[in-house]
């Protein structure tokens, strides 16, 4: 939402089926949380069941863009153990952990659910799959990006949002497309879609306090990254393809 959601917007108000997929989305397991996820629940002041409240919020946000949510079980980063045959610790015990690359133990996750997103079947081949670039380097943003490039393979093209906050730095996002051969797909937005953006990210209250201060910082912060990333005056989020792959134009 943060990131593309001024592009959610434009999809469903011209009629298209748009579905965001949320891989992360799972209750944390049994058991006591891990201390690092135990002091990030106190500092959001959160229950246990916080992954059930973000997913309400994720429901309403999307349905005031006119999409729909899909929420797969695999729980957040924070949450995720090693199997107990590998001794069952966390595999993201702190904030540098998961920035990091991901664990030696869990790329068999990439297997396992790029199966379960194969599952839907195959992709119309003008379906628009957008996922994230992974600046910042969040491990569940890596995981994000390996497994939809193994989904999608060969059945249709995929488009990379730039994920924001992180994205703020123009200069970590020059340095990440950089050498690729990539080309910027600017998508322009009105003051009415950017407001709408900013509702819809509004109904992440729980999430909103990690950012901002408050809601009026959080539109503030919206309306200067879409002026940032833009070519030309004028409001915007930027998506990056491989032209080899995919024929895209400027919206």
């Amino acid at each position: 939402m943060l990131s593309c959601g001024g592009r959610i917007a434009q999809q469903a108000a011209a009629g298209a089926r748009v579905i965001v997929i949320t891989l992360c989305a799972g209750d944390p397991p049994d058991g006591p949380l891990s201390d690092f996820a135990q002091e990030l629940h106190d500092r959001w002041e959160l229950p246990r069941s916080a992954a059930e409240l973000r997913r309400a919020e994720d429901r309403a946000a999307l349905s005031l863009l006119g999409a729909q949510a899909l929420h797969l079980p695999l729980p957040d980063s924070i949450y995720r153990r090693a199997r107990p045959a590998e001794g069952g610790a966390p595999l993201y015990a702190s904030e540098e952990a998961i920035f990091g690359p991901l664990h030696p133990l869990e790329w068999w996750l990439n297997l396992d659910w790029s199966a379960q997103l194969r599952e839907f079947g195959p992709l119309r081949p003008d379906t628009e799959v957008n996922v994230p670039l992974g600046i910042g380097g969040h491990v569940d943003h890596q995981l994000v990006w390996r497994m939809a490039d193994d989904w999608v393979g060969a059945q249709a093209g995929v488009s990379y949002y730039e994920d924001y906050p992180y994205a703020e730095d123009q200069a970590l996002v020059q340095q990440w497309v950089e050498g690729r051969g990539w080309a910027a797909l600017w998508v322009w937005l009105s003051e009415a879609e950017l407001e709408r953006k900013a509702q819809a990210v509004a109904c992440y209250r729980s999430q909103l306090s990690t950012f901002w201060p408050d809601e009026a910082a959080m539109r503030v912060a919206l309306r200067a990254q879409a002026a940032a990333v833009a070519d030309r005056p004028g409001l915007a989020e930027r998506l990056w393809y491989n032209p080899a792959s995919r024929s895209l134009g400027n919206t």
